[in-house]
């Protein structure tokens, strides 16, 4: 069994209906890459999430623009 540690979770509230950022930070590589292989091309209410990685520097500064 594989325990996937969640460090941080950010919902970004962006002006646009139907677009939003989410971030979702792990322990560790392994989770953070299977959480994408599950989450990436999903649906959620009505919408396609697009799951990608993030440069860790700037989720750090709060660099969410990226």
């Amino acid at each position: 069994m594989l325990l996937i540690q969640l460090r941080n979770l950010l919902i970004l509230k962006i002006l646009v209906p139907g677009v939003g950022k989410v971030f979702l930070e792990y322990a560790e590589v392994e989770g953070a890459s299977k959480a994408r292989e599950g989450l990436n091309r999903r649906k959620f209410a009505g919408k396609q999430v697009v799951a990608v990685f993030y440069p860790e520097d700037k989720f750090a500064e709060g660099d969410y623009d990226a």
